[in-house]
């Protein structure tokens, strides 16, 4: 997305659907602790998970709050979006992963939000709204 943060407008055919959207380095904190205690988790699928579900009409609501970057999110159709990615020289296999990213899980229930980061690291898993503060420059 940093394309469309750096002309000020995300255009995704997601809507209002709700992401769970988690921090990487939170992520890395598990995995390290995964290593330090390898015994204690062998043959475990674990569930990493940030703490909320937003959507990105949402998203950009908190980094503009944040930034005051006026950032736009514009929700198009299929038919629009493809036009639109194509103009930006976008092929059409990565528009489609995008599609099956951003659009079909608009048909799928909210995201389950683990407690798989505050179990591990006794930490609460960084919010959206803290990780834009500490990454955007304030605009």
């Amino acid at each position: 997305m940093a394309a469309g943060i750096k002309n000020r407008k995300i255009v995704l055919p997601a809507a209002n659907t709700p992401f769970n959207w988690v921090n990487v380095a939170n992520i890395g904190e598990v995995a390290a602790s995964l290593l330090l205690d390898f015994e204690t988790y062998t043959y475990q699928a674990l569930e990493i998970t940030g703490g909320e579900n937003l959507s990105f009409p949402e998203v950009v609501s908190v980094i503009n709050a944040i930034t005051h970057m006026g950032l736009s999110y514009k929700g198009p159709s299929l038919l629009r979006f493809f036009l639109y990615k194509k103009r930006q020289g976008v092929t059409t296999p990565m528009i489609f992963v995008m599609i099956m990213l951003h659009f079909l899980p608009r048909f799928r229930k909210p995201s389950h939000i683990s407690d798989t980061y505050r179990r591990i690291t006794g930490k609460n898993p960084t919010l959206l709204s803290e990780y834009i503060a500490k990454t955007f420059p304030v605009l």
